[in-house]
């Protein structure tokens, strides 16, 4: 199985996002770009391979999301 990280990362950087996937202690996060700005850049799953490239991709839009609508993007 290829790395999910990476995997996500290029797909990111396909849509011109500055943020990028980075693994924490028991959770995933997005940093780097207006993530640091956000209210939660934090994923908590076990593993980066249990959400597909998409749903990872469906995370990251719904805190962008979030955090544009709270004027923190």
């Amino acid at each position: 199985m290829a790395n999910r990280v990476a995997e996500v990362n290029r797909a990111l950087k396909a849509r011109g996002a500055a943020e990028r996937l980075v693994r924490g202690r028991g959770y995933y996060y997005f940093c780097e770009g207006s993530a640091a700005g956000w209210y939660s850049q934090s994923v908590y799953v076990y593993r980066a391979a249990d959400l597909s490239v998409e749903r990872w991709l469906e995370e990251y839009d719904a805190k962008l999301a979030e955090a544009k609508a709270m004027g923190r993007a």
